[in-house]
């Protein structure tokens, strides 16, 4: 992996609060967090932490109510609505528990459809979109329908879409949750050989200890802040 490292991703002091008043839901309380590009990052905590919703900060999906997130030197809530959507698409790349495919949609047309959002020519598309599937295990069924594929294989071609981009960082919202154990093992196994290999940078929200116990850093959330903040390194 590339040792070069940089804060890809800063959060500092983010409140975010659902509703007002004293009915209002707290969600975070103060939390502030670096990422460095390359990390294979694990935010870790029960329901209700507050590890989704920072995840959804990150990635521009929602916004702090106060605080600031900065993602590849931009701070979020100086941008307008149309910036906000070009950063989503050109710097971060989104993989849900659900995997989010577009059912009509191929393998490959799924894996170069932000590409086409960000009016690649179609050379480079098909390139990007056909090594995203081959870095992920799917050569040889770029043209299957999600319905055509296992759990597994979708949430491979949701990670090839995201992957493609070449995005700053990779955001995936618990990966693993739909799958069982010998596919959720393979698909930490590539998501971990792309950390390793290319440089990729993950950020994780999970319960699944086996992300987990991979993960070179881990950031462990309760009640809405970090409550402690262990760093260990991948041997």
């Amino acid at each position: 992996m590339n040792k070069t490292e940089h804060t890809i991703v800063a959060v500092e002091n983010v409140f975010k609060e659902y509703g007002k008043g004293p009915a209002a839901a707290i969600a975070l309380a103060g939390v502030s967090l670096a990422i460095n590009s390359g990390s294979f990052l694990a935010l870790c905590g029960p329901s209700g932490s507050g590890k989704t919703t920072l995840l959804n900060l990150i990635g521009a999906l929602d916004a702090p109510t106060s605080g600031s997130v900065t993602v590849s030197g931009q701070n979020l809530t100086n941008l307008s609505r149309s910036a906000l959507a070009q950063l989503r698409r050109d710097q971060i790349g989104f993989v849900f528990q659900a995997y989010n495919l577009i059912p009509v949609y191929t393998a490959f047309e799924n894996a170069a459809f932000t590409l086409g959002l960000q009016k690649l020519p179609k050379e480079e598309r098909r390139a990007r979109a056909m090594q995203a599937l081959a870095d992920v295990g799917l050569a040889g069924l770029e043209h299957r329908l999600p319905k055509e594929l296992s759990g597994g294989q979708q949430q491979r071609v949701a990670v090839a879409r995201a992957v493609a981009a070449r995005p700053a960082v990779i955001l995936a919202d618990e990966p693993t949750a739909n799958l069982d154990s010998k596919t959720a093992n393979a698909l930490i196994d590539m998501m971990q050989g792309l950390n390793q290999e290319k440089g990729m940078t993950f950020v994780f929200s999970t319960h699944d200890l086996r992300i987990v116990k991979r993960a070179s850093h881990t950031v462990w959330m309760q009640d809405g802040q970090i409550v402690q903040e262990p760093i260990r390194e991948v041997e």
